[in-house]
């Protein structure tokens, strides 16, 4: 992010795709392996921080980009003031994931 001098934030593009098209895909070939992986790796980057002063509180599946080995938070702005255990990110992530879309439930 790098800010310009009318003082708004400017992000760059982030190529890849969503985890959660990702896991989209795991659920339409019944892979549930490779989505189990996915959530895993997804709880692991969330916990590198762990009892941190601040959080993410929208650390959903939408919101992380995938390229390759590389993933990029892309919408981080509902951040607290606290720290969120890695599970309760990944139980909220979920829960927005299922909910989101009728074909997920």
């Amino acid at each position: 992010m790098r800010t310009e001098s009318r003082k708004r934030a400017v992000f760059d593009y982030i190529d890849g795709r969503t985890l959660e098209t990702m896991l989209d895909k795991c659920l339409a070939r019944n892979d549930m392996e490779n989505f189990l992986k996915l959530t895993d790796k997804y709880l692991e980057l969330v916990g590198i921080n762990s009892g941190a002063s601040v959080s993410d509180g929208d650390m959903t599946f939408a919101n992380i980009m995938i390229n390759g080995l590389n993933w990029t938070a892309i919408d981080y702005e509902w951040e607290e003031d606290r720290s969120i255990p890695p599970r309760d990110m990944l139980a909220r992530a979920l829960t927005v994931y299922v909910c989101e879309d009728p074909k997920r439930s």
